[in-house]
């Protein structure tokens, strides 16, 4: 029997890990979970977030790996776009909601490159692809740009496809089905609408 080639999988919710798990393991890949989301606003929703994916990965058979949460990694490169002393002050609420999600995007996919690069796994993808919602252009650039100076192989299937058929299963599992993306923005952004 051939000998899959691991992957190291940023995962964001289970919903999101569902789909991506059954494309990557037809892909004869060995997937091992990332679950690293700092930007994730509230312990709770973060909690609720992170018992799901450890449960779905039990299921499926999947290493998940879960480093500390710490909400202030994802604040620490956001605040200066929000102070109105700092040079990076963006005042317009599209092009800092731009900002935002590029460096949320950044911050995590440069992690789990790292976590990769320090486990010699030589390729990574992420389930930030699933969601028809973020802008998957720019993960995908960000993606290949990271993936090409750090030399590990990023991965590219296009999981919108499987975007309901993750919802679904979280709701037949009884998982929480998040309603938005994560973080403090996105929460307050989803009440206004």
């Amino acid at each position: 029997m051939k000998k899959k080639r691991k992957i190291l999988l940023h995962v964001c919710c289970a919903s999101c890990l569902f789909y991506a798990f059954k494309v990557l393991d037809q892909e004869d890949f060995e997937v091992i979970g990332f679950f690293y989301n700092p930007n994730i606003h509230g312990r709770s929703e973060y909690e609720k977030r992170l018992k799901d994916v450890v449960s779905l990965s039990t299921k499926l058979g999947i290493e998940l790996i879960t480093p500390a949460y710490d909400v202030q990694e994802f604040f620490a490169d956001i605040l200066p776009y929000q102070n109105k002393k700092s040079l990076k002050y963006i005042s317009d609420p599209d092009r800092f909601k731009r900002k935002r999600c590029l460096i949320c995007y950044d911050n995590r996919l440069k992690m789990t490159i790292a976590e990769a690069k320090s486990r010699r796994i030589k390729y990574f993808s992420t389930t930030l692809l699933v969601s028809p919602f973020k802008n998957h252009q720019q993960i995908i650039e960000l993606s290949m740009n990271f993936g090409l100076e750090k030399k590990i192989n990023f991965f590219y299937r296009d999981f919108r496809k499987g975007y309901w058929q993750g919802r679904n299963l979280a709701k037949t599992q009884k998982f929480h089905l998040p309603g938005y993306c994560g973080c403090v923005y996105s929460s307050e952004e989803k009440i206004l609408e």
